[in-house]
């Protein structure tokens, strides 16, 4: 049997890739593509933009919810997909996101799991010049950065700058949405996406 946690990017440079990637993730689970699938979690982040609002000390610092969200193992498949379709991507205020607090996380929840991060974005500290990294020494958390073996799925194949830090910093296992499920089930998942009406965040 196996344990699948799903690390998903919700800030607002995902609005537009968000649902058809939720879309992907749970058809993909749902036709069992994954042998032996025991139970799946969810854990979906935003950045640091509280600590970034104290790090320039905005004077009208805006409540933007927690970092994290955090859904542990389940073998509810209906509830997992709940949870991802009722996500509201939006938040953000920096380039660089809190992707080493959220894989953590879901490693401490699920020990034995295999981990997929999604997002468009790199960690905290993976490249100290990225710009308007606004903790480019590292995650503001102390987390340590992700394992290099760690699977990441970027949601296009345009964002090849990210691809190439990612790589050029020791991350081999990094893919587009393409790769992973398929060209058409990509142009599928976006085709209906489009279609529908779907609340987001805004500051």
């Amino acid at each position: 049997m196996s344990e699948l946690m799903i690390v998903m990017d919700r800030t607002a440079s995902m609005v537009d890739y968000f649902k058809p990637i939720a879309k992907l993730v749970v058809r993909y689970i749902v036709d069992r593509r994954i042998e032996d699938l025991e139970a799946i979690g969810l854990v979906l982040f935003d950045d640091h933009y509280p600590e970034a609002s104290r790090y320039f000390l905005m004077q009208d610092e805006k409540e933007v919810g927690p970092t994290l969200e955090v859904h542990p193992l389940t073998s509810n498949l209906e509830e997992f997909a709940y949870y991802l379709y009722s996500a509201k991507p939006g938040w953000g205020a920096d380039d660089c996101e809190a992707i080493s607090c959220a894989y953590w996380k879901a490693r401490e929840i699920a020990p034995r799991a295999d981990i997929w991060v999604v997002t468009d974005a790199i960690p905290h500290g993976l490249d100290q010049w990225v710009i308007g990294d606004f903790f480019s020494t590292g995650c503001p958390c102390g987390k340590p950065l992700l394992p290099k073996d760690t699977k990441i799925l970027q949601p296009s194949s345009t964002l090849g700058a990210l691809l190439d830090v990612w790589i050029s910093n020791g991350y081999t296992n990094v893919v587009t949405l393409e790769d992973h499920f398929g060209d058409q089930a990509v142009k599928e998942a976006y085709a209906e996406a489009t279609q529908e009406t779907y609340e987001v965040v805004t500051l």
